[in-house]
């Protein structure tokens, strides 16, 4: 069996250095001119490629720029060459090795130290900026589009509507008793629906005296009350004042709630404002109901009994009365009736007299008292009918009482004669 020869990197007796830029290229050929094979050195003169031959004569040839063929490198090498060729002969029965085995790889040595980093190159100087180009010219406004049309009104909100009047600023303290700090406004119960009265200091949060003010709000039989946070309207206290006593250093006022809304917490600002009612009403009352005034005072109403219905018909829960009956006195030579004044009237015939009718202003029943007519001629007005066109015999000395009704033309009479 032939022996093998590993042609590898640089043989110890076989070395090519390459010359710098340079390059060795390395041919393997038998005696008889044919090629094994060729390969190149690196700058070690490493060859790059092995073999495998038989026992033989061969020659390996080399050609490139390189220091001559030896055993390692040398200054003595200095003679560069373009090729050499060195024989070779491969005995049967030993193996030739251009290189030997690799030996067992040397422990590691330990690393050097690393070198101080160089300091860093001081930084160029920033380009100048160049200059902003001009603003290009703004584009002209387009045309305003068409208005849309006008929403549909809202409904009207569930607030109650507070009216104006004069107003102060109050502090709001939410102990229930009195009297209130000064600059205080405070409740008789922490629950708003539930207040019935409410405290108010005769000074107000600015140190003010405001007792004239607070007398002036009494001055008015009623009105309302306004309690409001003074930057948020969302909290607010809304009542009916039905009474105003000055307590000393506070005023109280008997309230009826009406509507609030939002949480009174202590110390904030308020603005209390009182609009006073000219006619006090009733808080409630009868469908269709007559009102009628309460005292004389002229500025309170109340209820009645006394209705007219949507037909308008009067009705009477009793007795329709009259206050008084109106009285014409003595009629001289000529006296005049007016209706006007009252459905009950009199007058005493003094002498003969013509008498004149002035007529309400509407149809109805009408009675005169007349005083000793039968002493005297009365001249009718000619729009009195009486029965059968005949006139009664009037009592001299004494009372007769004359029905008329008038039914828009005429006055007819009818009369119940001689009462003692």
């Amino acid at each position: 069996m032939p022996n093998v020869v590993n042609h590898t990197f640089k043989p110890p007796s076989l070395i090519a250095i390459p010359l710098t830029g340079g390059s060795v290229s390395i041919e393997v050929v038998t005696s008889s001119g044919s090629a094994v094979g060729t390969t190149t050195a690196d700058k070690n003169g490493n060859w790059r490629q092995s073999f495998t031959v038989i026992a033989g004569n061969y020659t390996v040839k080399f050609t490139g720029n390189f220091h001559p063929v030896g055993k390692g490198r040398s200054s003595g090498f200095v003679n560069p060459r373009t090729s050499q060729n060195i024989s070779i002969t491969v005995d049967p029965d030993e193996t030739i090795s251009l290189k030997g085995p690799p030996g067992p790889q040397g422990e590691t040595g330990e690393a050097g130290l690393t070198g101080e980093a160089g300091s860093p190159g001081e930084a160029g100087e920033a380009g100048l900026q160049g200059e902003a180009g001009e603003a290009g010219l703004q584009g002209e406004a387009g045309e305003a589009g068409l208005q849309g049309p006008q929403g549909e009104t809202g409904p009207a909100g569930s607030g109650v509507s507070v009216p104006s009047g004069i107003a102060s600023v109050w502090n709001f303290g939410t102990l229930l008793s009195v009297p209130p700090l000064s600059g205080q406004v405070r409740f008789d119960s922490a629950t708003l629906s539930s207040v019935a009265a409410v405290y108010i200091s005769d000074t107000n949060s600015n140190s003010s005296s405001v007792d004239t003010l607070l007398d002036s709000w009494g001055d008015s039989p009623v009105g309302f009350l306004s309690i409001s946070h003074i930057s948020n309207s969302r909290i607010f206290w809304y009542g009916k004042v039905t009474a105003v006593v000055d307590s000393g250093t506070y005023h109280t006022f008997t309230v009826t709630y009406i509507y609030s809304n939002g949480t009174f917490d202590n110390g904030i600002p308020l603005i209390v404002n009182f609009s006073p009612q000219s006619i006090d009403v009733p808080t409630s009352s009868t469908d269709n109901a007559v009102t009628r005034w309460n005292g004389t005072s002229g500025d309170i109403v109340q209820n009645s009994g006394v209705t007219i219905d949507d037909s308008d018909n009067l009705i009477l829960p009793t007795t329709a009365v009259f206050d008084e009956e109106f009285a014409n006195g003595s009629s001289g030579a000529t006296a005049t009736i007016n209706w006007s004044n009252g459905q009950k009237q009199s007058i005493t015939l003094s002498e003969n007299s013509v008498l004149t009718f002035t007529a309400p202003a509407g149809i109805g029943n009408f009675l005169l008292r007349a005083i000793n007519f039968g002493a005297f001629t009365p001249t009718w007005p000619a729009t009195v009918l009486w029965p059968a066109s005949t006139e009664p015999s009037w009592t001299v000395a004494g009372t007769d009482l004359i029905g008329f009704y008038y039914n828009g033309t005429n006055y007819h009479g009818a009369a119940n004669l001689n009462f003692g």
